[in-house]
């Protein structure tokens, strides 16, 4: 049997594959994060304006090197 008479590998089969793994983990981040949001109070600590504003451009966005980002705090738990 040569390579050429093997059909049982399609790469377009496997890329499909990947694309609807990849779509349901997205899915599952933005029902975590919903999660999230909606059931904490948060407020934000020790974030300032420059840790938003863009300093540098790396091919994207990028704020000051010595930034440690957006950061939260939970203060609280929304009862419904």
């Amino acid at each position: 049997m040569s390579w050429h008479e093997v059909s049982t590998f399609n790469p377009t089969t496997l890329n499909n594959l990947l694309m609807s793994e990849f779509s349901l983990a997205y899915a599952e981040l933005y029902l975590t994060i919903a999660k999230v949001f909606r059931q904490f109070e948060l407020e934000l600590f020790e974030t300032s304006i420059d840790d938003i504003k863009m300093a540098h451009d790396f091919f994207t966005p990028v704020p000051r090197l010595d930034s440690k980002g957006v950061r939260v705090r939970v203060v609280g738990e929304v009862k419904e």
